[in-house]
């Protein structure tokens, strides 16, 4: 319970700062002009699933498709939400954390 306390708090801050949403409108076009590329919207691109015959929205291709994307918004997630426990640090305030009832992997499993 203490790590959704800290996950729900560290989430409403997060939405607030504008690089969140820049996050969002990136990852949203990649996708969209990924998309719009394997369907052939893009004269000069190419995108292939392995075969001619695999259409755009069949269940290989959304697949391959979103565990791309989903890779490159683990890396980009996993770097946004280390630097929360950077602060902690960096401003010495990890103490009050593990001088309370939390155990440091439910404040690592929030952060």
């Amino acid at each position: 319970m203490v790590a959704l306390a800290i996950a729900g708090f560290e989430l409403v801050r997060r939405i607030r700062l504008l690089s969140t949403w820049v996050y969002f409108a990136v990852f949203f076009a990649a996708a969209a002009l990924f998309t719009i590329a394997a369907g052939g919207g893009f004269k000069d691109s190419a995108v292939s699933f392995g075969s001619s015959k695999v259409m755009i929205n069949a269940p290989y291709a959304l697949s391959q498709t979103i565990t791309v994307l989903g890779y490159l918004g683990v890396l980009v997630t996993a770097a946004m939400m280390g630097r929360a426990v950077q602060q902690d640090y960096e401003h010495e305030t990890f103490h009050f954390y593990f001088t309370s009832p939390v155990k440091s992997s439910q404040y690592l499993a929030g952060r």
